[in-house]
């Protein structure tokens, strides 16, 4: 259950910082 919830976890980490840079790019435009 702990390694299951770390690899959620950082799927979700993974995914937040993708916003984030489609964020600074789509702020550059």
């Amino acid at each position: 259950m702990a390694e299951e919830g770390l690899v959620i976890a950082s799927h979700t980490i993974e995914a937040w910082n993708e916003q984030l840079e489609k964020g600074k790019v789509s702020n550059k435009l």
